[in-house]
């Protein structure tokens, strides 16, 4: 069973984003070892220091969501986690808060 790790920075500000995310929380335990790692948001600096030691201790594959990089089709992202799936190989995915990710 792959693991998959969500890290995101900052609680969410919404009951309904909550609700989503929690939805698919628990689809996805079905499937993977799954965890979500929140960080406390501050200052870039904070934030960033916070991200980088939690990634340092992080294994496998270290995936960065970002507005700013690859944008991929539904099919092409559906290929993307497929692969990753495939391999077994553990992930981490990356959402940074109000500042990015330093």
């Amino acid at each position: 069973m792959q693991k998959i790790t969500l890290l995101t920075v900052g609680k969410l500000k919404f009951p309904w984003i909550a609700e989503g995310c929690d939805l698919y929380k628990k689809r996805l335990e079905h499937e993977s070892q799954f965890s979500w790692i929140i960080q406390k948001d501050g200052d870039i600096q904070t934030e960033s220091k916070a991200l980088h030691k939690t990634l340092s201790k992080a294994e496998g594959m270290k995936v960065l969501l970002d507005e700013r990089g690859k944008q991929y089709s539904s099919e092409e992202l559906a290929k993307f986690l497929a692969n990753l799936r495939d391999s077994g190989e553990p992930v981490t995915f990356v959402v940074g808060g109000a500042y990015g990710v330093g």
